[in-house]
């Protein structure tokens, strides 16, 4: 697997084409009479990823693939991107997505697009503004009263506690990433397994990059307690999945690099790997349903 875009999958045949990126500065300018002018910092600008993808029917459906591009688009959705060894890009929205039609057959189905993404950093929640309401025209001589003008949208922060909650989230769907490759190589197992141990490493080493990652949002997690009630009863949950969910990943590590090795039978190891790997996608199905509950009741109450 070469990356993800939130739920949506790229293989090898179906990786980047082209992939660039853009990181800048935003700096003001301040005039100086009978000297150079002056510059002063105010801070990074978002992040912008470029991805050029080409699709054909011989290892893909263009069509499903495109349109999954597009749902995200429509639904303004917020997705991490996270590449095949691991590494989080962040969070980002597809501001634009071109299709370039190569290739039709005889009834006018899609066999060959090259699509191009658009890919803007979100620092956090995207802002939905709902349209005003609509404003007549006085008639002249009855009311020269001039309508109010609705107030402009507002743009705010998540607070440190929804901001915790969104790095937790996406910290799950690397879990997810991770998790689907250790079921790879589980399944490969089966039917080659030196071929598996080639590939275990690579989900090993994911998998042990999740731990740190749940540590620091298990440290900031644990100032919602001090809000009692549901909220607390429900990040007692999440807590505890979390946890759960680390000890299982230790596990399914240790299991995985016992594949195909000289302690105990193949069968014995293949059963301790899928034990461990049902647990931990266990413990993270609760632990995001734990994790939804807390981001919708806390965008509502802080809204």
């Amino acid at each position: 697997m070469f990356a993800t875009l939130g739920t949506i999958e790229f293989d090898l045949l179906t990786s980047f084409s082209a992939l660039e990126s853009r990181h800048q500065s935003h700096y003001v300018e301040h005039g100086s009479i009978g000297h150079k002018p002056v510059l002063q910092a105010l801070g990074s600008q978002l992040d912008e990823w470029k991805i050029e993808i080409r699709l054909h029917t011989s290892y893909c459906q263009p069509c499903q693939q495109i349109e999954q591009l597009r749902d995200a688009q429509r639904e303004y959705q917020v997705l991490p991107l996270v590449l095949g060894n691991g590494r989080y890009l962040g969070r980002f929205v597809l501001t634009c997505l071109h299709v370039d039609h190569q290739e039709n057959n005889a009834d006018g189905e899609l066999l060959l697009a090259m699509v191009t993404l658009t890919l803007r950093e979100c620092a956090g929640d995207v802002i939905h503004v709902s349209p005003g309401e609509a404003v007549c025209r006085p008639i002249p001589g009855q009311c020269d009263d001039k309508p109010t003008p609705p107030p402009p949208p507002t743009c705010t922060r998540p607070s440190a506690e929804q901001a915790c909650l969104i790095r937790t989230r996406d910290v799950c769907a690397a879990a997810h990433l991770a998790l689907c490759m250790a079921s790879a190589v589980i399944e490969l197992f089966r039917c080659d397994p030196r071929a598996a141990q080639e590939r275990a490493p690579e989900a090993i080493c994911r998998l042990a990059k999740l731990i740190p990652m749940l540590g620091r949002s298990l440290d900031c997690l644990r100032a919602l307690r001090q809000r009692g009630g549901e909220i607390a009863a429900k990040t007692d949950v999440l807590i505890a999945q979390l946890r759960t969910l680390q000890q299982q990943l230790r596990e399914l590590i240790c299991a995985l690099g016992h594949l195909g090795g000289s302690t105990g039978d193949a069968t014995t190891q293949l059963a301790r790997a899928e034990q461990a790997l049902l647990a931990a996608q266990q413990a993270l199905a609760q632990a995001e349903q734990a994790l939804n509950w807390l981001i919708g009741h806390l965008s509502i109450r802080t809204a």
